[in-house]
């Protein structure tokens, strides 16, 4: 791309965009300036621009391998150090064995296509089997962020090959709520207090795991029966770490239940006495905060010890969710509890609970015909 400005009578300056640097990351611009008409700046403009295009081509001689290693270094700045870990993996364990040697110019969607049929059918590092539908749609959005900015602003080539690729499209996990009688048989089985507020205040609020491992103390705001949902707790490189939540509608106040209100202040009354305000509200005996792990682990052997099989931690936000719209609650309010974007997201994942409702408003019909 180029334009020219005038500097005055029958001088002009020619600016022609050279795209970005991948190793600096700064664009790099081209000028010259002339004395003559418009129309002669224009022709100069021309030329200027189909060198910068034949220099350009020289380029694109860059493989995958040296290009996504270079573009991962200047984008992890932009990224978290969880997704920037992640993608590095991604990038050394599976893109650049298997597609590394081509050059940028050579790619066609044919390679992506190739690529992602063997990643399904025996993409794990181990041997074991192919990846998941979910792993190889995360490979794809990877190569193509990473191919779009091959596009523009680096201009290595002229359209990314993976946009006309559709990407594997995950099942969708069925939502699989509690029953009232087995969420209380759970919370009845247990006797650590910890583990009893943890799993009561997922299924009284709808947290999601992270973000209940997150909390601090300084979330709590007991007289206002309120929680603040700031942040969250995951593992990276093995070790605990808060992290900054993804959107904005995931950092959200929470109304507490009378019922949690009461668990809160008695475990507050056991184990918050010396706490500060910045130290983790759930705390392992040895003094560190809680793992999301560790509570998957703890809730699938807790469940098993039940014979409540096939449900998950996770499924204390879905059964959360499913009380309060089969309650009638307004769909609304039930995602901004969860800390969905959208309400459209709401009532996908719960479409279940539609068509309950829509059976009952069929039969409230029919008795009054």
């Amino acid at each position: 791309m180029g334009h020219i400005r005038r500097l005055g009578k029958q001088k002009y300056v020619i600016t022609v965009e050279c795209g970005v640097d991948p190793a600096t990351g700064k664009r790099s611009r081209k000028t010259k300036t002339i004395k003559g008409t418009k129309e002669q700046a224009k022709i100069v403009m021309g030329k200027m621009l189909e060198k910068e295009k034949s220099e350009l081509m020289a380029d694109t001689n860059i493989t995958l391998k040296n290009y996504l290693r270079e573009w991962i270094d200047n984008h992890q700045n932009n990224i978290s150090d969880v997704t920037a870990k992640d993608y590095r993996s991604i990038i050394e364990n599976h893109l650049i064995p298997s597609l590394g040697e081509l050059k940028l110019k050579d790619i066609k969607p044919t390679h992506i296509i190739k690529y992602q049929n063997e990643k399904l059918e025996s993409g794990r590092l181990n041997g074991s089997g192919g990846l998941s539908k979910r792993s190889v749609q995360a490979h794809h959005r990877l190569l193509s962020l990473a191919l779009k900015h091959a596009v523009n602003p680096f201009n290595y080539i002229t359209s990314n090959p993976c946009k006309p690729v559709q990407a594997p499209s995950p099942s969708k996990n069925k939502v699989k709520p509690f029953t009232r009688k087995e969420a209380n048989h759970i919370l009845n089985s247990l006797d650590d207090i910890l583990l009893y507020t943890i799993f009561h205040l997922a299924l009284h609020t709808g947290m999601r795991r992270s973000e209940i491992t997150g909390l601090k103390w300084k979330d709590l705001n007991l007289p206002q029966k309120l929680l603040e949902v700031r942040r969250s707790g995951r593992i990276f490189e093995g070790e605990f770490i808060y992290k900054k939540l993804k959107n904005d509608s995931s950092r959200r106040q929470i109304a507490l239940t009378s019922s949690s209100l009461e668990v809160l202040k008695k475990f507050k009354k056991k184990k918050g006495a010396f706490s500060h305000k910045e130290q983790a509200l759930f705390l392992t005996p040895e003094g560190h905060p809680v793992r999301p792990d560790y509570l998957t682990m703890k809730f699938k052997k807790i469940c098993k010890s039940l014979n409540i099989n096939g449900k998950r931690f996770h499924d204390l936000r879905h059964t959360h969710a499913t009380w309060l719209l089969e309650e009638g609650v307004n769909p609304k309010v039930v995602q901004k509890r969860l800390g969905h974007a959208r309400v459209e997201t709401t009532l996908n994942i719960y479409s279940h609970v539609s068509l309950n409702e829509q059976r009952k408003a069929a039969e409230k019909f029919e008795a009054k015909t």
